[in-house]
């Protein structure tokens, strides 16, 4: 194993360790469907990738999911596919900002113009950086690394920017009219105490 990859190994565990503590905790955070444009400079040449990613929360921070994306090769009319399993660690920064660092660890396939194939494991660590925009809207920018083990046409930086939409986020609270003031719940009369006031006269 050569340095480079006890690296990441390091990496990946480092992750596992830390999140192990949340796995089985009640997750408070709802879960994800998010579609993105990856650009990954892959053999020094610029690719272009479309793909589709899903979260689930099992705890307040921790996720897991999975991700796929095909795209173009480079200039030259090549061909990739890459996707596998997704883990990360989520935080927030302030009210409208969020961030997450996340491992994908799975394959990528390519193609080139010329019948070449190359790819094979692929892990790609990355920072994302998520702003809120609206109760079940977030707009991520990331970037990362592919780092491929036996292909070193198939790694290089990675840059992204996604849209993620919360599934089964709770409904946001109504908006009361200008210059009148919500009634809190505790205080606001129920319709069966409605019905009997007539009664009652």
């Amino acid at each position: 194993m050569t340095k480079r990859t006890e690296k990441w190994t390091r990496t990946l565990l480092t992750l596992i360790t830390v999140s192990i503590p949340s796995i089985g905790l009640a997750a408070s955070q709802p879960s994800r469907i998010g579609t993105e444009i990856k650009a990954m400079s892959l053999g020094g040449d610029l690719s272009l990738t479309y793909g589709w990613r899903y979260t689930s929360f099992e705890s307040e921070r921790f996720f897991l999911g999975g991700a796929a994306y095909t795209g173009q090769l480079g200039s030259d009319g090549g061909s990739l596919a890459l996707g596998g399993f997704v883990a990360g660690q989520k935080g927030r920064l302030g009210s409208s900002l969020e961030t997450s660092i996340q491992l994908l660890a799975g394959a990528i396939t390519t193609r080139n113009a010329t019948g070449t194939a190359d790819g094979g494991l692929m892990l790609e660590p990355s920072l994302n950086l998520g702003v809120i925009m609206g109760p079940t809207v977030r707009s991520v920018f990331n970037a990362g690394y592919a780092w491929t083990p036996g292909g070193t046409d198939a790694s290089g930086v990675t840059f992204g920017l996604r849209f993620e939409f919360l599934l089964d986020a709770p409904p946001a609270a109504p908006i009361a009219p200008a210059g009148v003031s919500p009634v809190p719940a505790a205080q606001a009369p129920s319709q069966a105490a409605k019905a009997a006031e007539p009664a009652k006269r």
